[in-house]
């Protein structure tokens, strides 16, 4: 893997090492002119967390310098790379991984590093002893899970040698089927491991489900590799579009449970030019996301729901009594913002399933909203409210048991596994309802389809005092605001008008918007992004297929619970998300936009 851009490192580089021992400026390196945008929602990225898979991803640097690997990795938001003994350090330096280094010149390459981390050091060639025991220093040095040595090393020694340095070993397989070497890793420690080709498993027909029956909880690194036919005549492709089966070997390895795994993706023969890495790593999650999501699932059953409207401050401990009384008090409060009566008569009896933020941030105002939902179901019999947090409930056909979905506030991972995708999106095309509260546009970026469904993907933000405004007089789930605007301190999402995060305008109904920037109200310049139009959504509707959907981008403060306008505003809109009251869902005329 080659690079056709220029890799420029902060700071001259100094000796022959290539290094700059002295203090650095920020940041690590320049980031190069293709990288993607750094997010943290990327399935790349996710599979490494140690509650969920614990598969950590890397890339290798196949005739790059180490430095060159890792603006590589940050380009296309991979966390982790794979180095090599005999890799150069970096442009300008002749020296070598293998070669002798001081602790303040580790130091220093770490702090090239940014926020990549090393995940693999490989040896390229076998060594015993002292050699050895120095590239295991090394490799703890810099902060490597695995070391990853060829077929044929020694294990005299190797497991004591592992131990001390606080690194694995995975010792790459002689063959598909490596008998011999499990036998001799019997006994040993646990820090000793196989390394596994998947492409040698391709080309010797071994499938994914009989070679990890064989090597089982000894596996503790993949090379990822695709291949084109069986034998070696073959020729590498991208993951999941040979005969490797990538897809059965991460869904075997999800139901024996065999973690954690290094994994490094082999780039020889896909990866030709800079953005060929794209492709490549696009592919690694295609092949990954279906066991992934399998796993998020099950993770999604563990999750509880969130009742606790009444925090303690940090290093507060007060009495359980005093505890109990103002969470008394802060419900109270809720309820009686809420309406005595509907606003429509429900056709038949209503079942509203809730799901809150599983995975990312969890809003301290996620116990508010489970609060009003269930507290408005009972008061006015309007639906029947199930908490419930287990991602089965929205798999197709049982998602049919429900009329609504109501997302509440979730930002990160939500809909994973393939299956709850699609049975959401069958169940909303087929005329069910989906409602969400603030941070929800947040959830599952890496799923484009949602952010249709929901009407945006993300904003920019802040707490900051404006005034709501009735943009749609017409609709009845405004009904509550009585067309009179209300001044009101919250955390407003000014949604962009372009790019993938953008509200989607030409698709929703915009409700409710809110009036910012005025000096005489919020004193405090915003100098961030600012729509063209000068029309900040709120809250919208739209269909999708036979389906109705209802969002109102609010929640972030408690006081929004306790308001009867917005309180009453939520009522309605999930009345509508129900089919029980009918609102015009007819997209915004473009001409109310000026640009």
């Amino acid at each position: 893997m080659r690079t056709l851009f220029p890799v420029v490192l902060t700071g001259a580089l100094a000796g022959s090492l290539g290094l700059i021992v002295a203090a650095q400026e920020k940041p690590a390196f320049q980031r190069a002119p293709d990288a993607l945008e750094r997010v943290t929602w990327r399935t790349r990225t996710l599979v490494s967390d140690d509650r969920l898979t614990n598969w950590n991803f890397a890339i290798p640097g196949d005739g790059l310098t180490f430095l060159e690997t890792v603006v590589r990795a940050d380009a296309a938001i991979v966390t982790f790379v794979e180095a090599s003994s005999s890799q150069v350090v970096g442009p300008g330096s002749s020296r070598t991984l293998d070669a002798p280094h001081t602790p303040e010149e580790i130091a220093s390459l770490k702090s090239r590093m940014g926020e990549v981390r090393l995940l693999t050091y490989r040896l390229d060639r076998a060594t015993t002893g002292e050699s050895l025991e120095q590239a295991l220093r090394f490799a703890s040095a810099m902060g490597a899970e695995t070391v990853v040595v060829p077929a044929g090393t020694s294990l005299a020694g190797l497991d004591a040698m592992a131990d001390q340095a606080g690194v694995n070993v995975a010792v790459m397989a002689d063959s598909a089927r490596p008998a011999a070497l499990l036998k001799s890793l019997a006994g040993k420690s646990k820090r000793l491991g196989i390394g596994i080709d998947t492409g040698v498993w391709a080309q010797e027909s071994v499938a994914p489900a009989d070679g990890l029956a064989l090597v089982k909880e000894r596996l503790l690194y993949l090379r990822l590799r695709d291949r084109s036919a069986r034998g070696a005549g073959a020729r590498n492709v991208l993951l999941g579009q040979g005969i490797g089966d990538l897809k059965g070997l991460f869904l075997e390895m999800e139901r024996l449970g065999i973690r954690p795994v290094s994994m490094t993706l082999d780039t020889a023969g896909v990866v030709a030019t800079p953005r060929d890495l794209f492709k490549a790593v696009d592919a690694f999650e295609a092949a990954v996301q279906p066991a992934y999501g399998i796993n998020f699932t099950a993770f999604s059953k563990t999750r509880p729901i969130r009742w606790d409207v009444v925090m303690p401050g940090k290093g507060e401990t007060p009495a359980p009594e005093a505890l109990r009384k103002a969470s008394a008090e802060v419900r109270a409060q809720i309820v009686a913002a809420i309406p005595t009566r509907a606003y429509a008569a429900p056709q038949k009896p209503r079942k509203l399933l809730v799901i809150e933020s599983l995975h990312g941030m969890s809003h301290n105002t996620i116990p508010h909203t489970n609060v009003m939902i269930e507290q408005m179901g009972r008061i006015t019999g309007a639906w029947q409210a199930e908490f419930n947090n287990d991602l089965d409930n929205l798999k197709y056909p049982k998602i049919k048991d429900y009329d609504g979905v109501f997302l509440n506030s979730i930002v990160g991972e939500l809909l994973a596994e393939p299956a709850v995708r699609e049975g959401l999106a069958q169940f909303v095309k087929e005329g069910g309802g989906l409602g969400g509260i603030h941070g929800t546009p947040w959830a599952s970026r890496n799923w484009d389809e949602f952010a249709e469904m929901i009407g945006a993907q993300s904003a920019p933000h802040r707490i900051e005092q404006g005034v709501m405004k009735v943009y749609d007089p017409a609709s009845p789930i405004m009904t509550p605001f009585a067309g009179k605007d209300l001044p009101f301190r919250e955390e407003y999402y000014r949604f962009e008008h372009e790019g993938q995060g953008r509200l989607r305008w030409d698709s929703v109904r915009v409700l409710l918007t809110v009036a910012l920037d005025d000096p005489a109200i919020e004193p405090r310049p915003w100098t961030g992004y600012k729509r063209p139009d000068n029309i900040y959504p709120v809250a919208w509707i739209r269909t999708y297929g036979k389906g109705r959907v209802f969002y109102n981008s609010l929640g972030h403060m408690p006081e929004t619970f306790m308001t009867p306008e917005i309180v009453g505003h939520f009522l309605a809109g999930i009345q509508y998300l129900l089919g029980d009251l009918p609102a015009d869902a007819t997209p915004n005329p473009a001409g109310r936009r000026s640009f």
